[in-house]
């Protein structure tokens, strides 16, 4: 039924406030307007319009604390409905519970008597086992007594084939013994023999040294030879190249030197003839117009323009060859 309950909005009492400023303003209005002597008739419009403004302005916090106060008595008494539905069960269950104490009763006795009665159980039980553990205990006793005759016999025949194999030893180590005496005097005869063997030895191994050692100089005297003629032929061709690159560069520095020579020729040449045109000018300014006149009559000549020298250089000398 909580559930199902609507929720009532809530008032907004900002609209209640609105109001009351307006209804106060209007009383102060009519106040300030009304004559010096109020009139009944204004002050009783003053009045109407300030209580009006206070029910106004209380409406919405008396109507929202009547709601809240209604929201809580329903609260409590909803809360007091799901305490009697959660009392209703607790008595249902103890009810159940109470139905259930004859079986309980009926439970606990049956597991009074059977616990009278373990402890004969357990006796019996314990009988069973010491007597099953006697008869294991013997039966084990006879397999180890078993055991044990066997491992004896079986040791006693272990013994006496060790005993014969040691006395076998025995006549073995006295055939060695034999042997030994008999093979000492041949070793004593290979050891006197030993000095000779190793001179004979050292001879053969000296001479084969020897021999080594001068096939090893002769190929090292051939592949020093060979050395000093690739170091030789190395050392003429890169000769060879530096005089040829020298001369390419002495070359090309005789060709820039002859342009160079040139080009200071013909940059003199140029200054020569400048020279002699404003000659010719400021002469012919400082001249009378009688002298004009004849050399106007004159046929003219032309200096004739002396020829550059041509630009010679001498190669320079050939550098002696690199030792």
């Amino acid at each position: 039924m909580n559930e199902l309950r609507l929720e009532v909005p809530r008032l907004n009492p900002l609209p209640f406030i609105v109001a009351d400023v307006v209804l106060v303003a209007a009383a102060v209005i009519i106040g300030w307007r009304a004559p010096a002597p109020i009139s009944p008739a204004a002050l009783a419009a003053i009045a109407l319009c300030v209580a009006t403004g206070a029910v106004a302005l209380l409406y919405p916090f008396v109507v929202n604390h009547a709601r809240r106060q209604e929201e809580a008595v329903q609260e409590r008494a909803d809360q007091i409905e799901a305490l009697a539905r959660t009392v209703a069960a607790s008595a249902e269950q103890i009810s159940i519970a109470v139905s259930n104490l004859p079986a309980i009763a009926e439970n606990s006795a049956r597991q009074l008597k059977a616990a009278e009665q373990l402890p004969a159980a357990l006796k019996e039980q314990l009988a069973g086992l010491q007597r099953q553990l006697s008869a294991t205990a013997a039966e084990e006793n006879a397999a180890l007594r078993h055991e044990l005759d066997t491992l004896r016999s079986a040791q006693t025949d272990r013994l006496s084939s060790a005993l014969e194999g040691l006395q076998r030893a025995t006549a073995d180590l006295a055939r060695l013994e034999k042997l030994a005496a008999q093979h000492s005097t041949a070793l004593d005869q290979a050891v006197a023999q030993l000095p000779r063997l190793a001179d004979a030895f050292g001879q053969q191994a000296s001479e084969t040294l020897r021999g080594e050692t001068s096939a090893a100089a002769t190929a090292l005297q051939s592949a020093a030879g060979e050395a000093a003629r690739n170091l030789a032929h190395t050392a003429e061709d890169a000769r060879q190249n530096f005089e040829r690159s020298l001369r390419e560069g002495l070359a090309q520095l005789a060709a820039q030197a002859a342009a160079v020579q040139t080009a200071a020729a013909q940059v003199a040449a140029a200054q020569a003839s400048a020279a002699q045109a404003a000659a010719a000018q400021a002469t012919a300014s400082a001249t009378p117009p009688r002298a004009k006149a004849r050399s106007a009559a004159s046929p003219k000549t032309q200096p004739e323009a002396t020829p550059a020298p041509a630009a010679t250089s001498a190669a320079p000398p050939r550098p002696p060859p690199p030792p």
